[in-house]
């Protein structure tokens, strides 16, 4: 835990109602989180939930690798992840490498430009909880 910070507990559930106020969990809406790789939603997210003994929301465990989507489209997997797709495609860095914030924003100018370039992002990861592993979190469907 961070000094001074709102517990994981805390921050989804905040989360989890944003999403809502936005209507990003209506099931009309097709949204998808898009992520550079997969450990942070199949591994660390999950894991950090079961240990502190926090529901993990369903619209959580499915996600879009935009490293998968970039091999698509450009014929090859990035070894070094997210540098070397915006040196491929051109375009510049913005902001601060891990820096959560620029990241995502480095990670939509890709995907924009993979979908210029063609690309038709799909699920391409899914975190399947063993039964019981996970409390559902009620509305997270």
């Amino acid at each position: 835990m961070v000094d001074n910070q709102p517990h994981l507990e805390e921050v989804l559930q905040d989360f989890h109602n944003w999403m809502q106020q936005e209507g990003l969990l209506d099931q009309s809406t097709a949204s998808a989180f898009v992520t550079c790789g997969d450990w942070d939603l199949n591994v660390m997210l999950p894991s950090q939930c079961a240990h502190f003994g926090i529901p993990l929301p369903l619209y959580m465990t499915r996600w879009i690798n935009i490293k998968r989507v970039f091999s698509d489209v450009m014929g090859r997997y990035p070894r070094q992840d997210l540098m070397e797709m915006l040196r491929l495609l051109n375009l510049a860095h913005q902001g601060r490498h891990h820096s959560g914030i620029d990241d995502v924003r480095n990670i939509a100018n890709i995907l924009g430009e993979l979908v210029i370039r063609g690309a038709a992002p799909s699920i391409t990861g899914e975190f399947r909880p063993r039964p019981g592993q996970f409390k559902e979190q009620a509305g997270s469907s």
